[in-house]
């Protein structure tokens, strides 16, 4: 007869593991490729420029000097 197999608690977190994984990698992925190849210099601050302006990290196709002079226009 065949026996019933012993699985451990690790055996049982493999899934959780690669969805994380997986999630990761597609924002990551998604991130890139759409912040930096899909975005024109031209075009509207995206969130992300925002949060990096704010943080001191360059997130998007804009320049900090890029990002300046197009808020100081939106005040005017």
């Amino acid at each position: 007869m065949a026996s019933v197999e012993d699985l451990s608690f690790i055996d049982y977190l493999a899934p959780l593991i690669l969805v994380i994984i997986f999630s990761l990698l597609i924002f990551i992925i998604s991130f890139t490729c759409i912040n930096f190849f899909c975005i024109a210099k031209d075009d509207e601050l995206t969130v992300f420029d925002n949060f990096g302006k704010r943080n001191h990290f360059r997130l998007g196709p804009h320049s900090f000097k890029k990002i300046e002079e197009i808020k100081r226009r939106k005040k005017i």
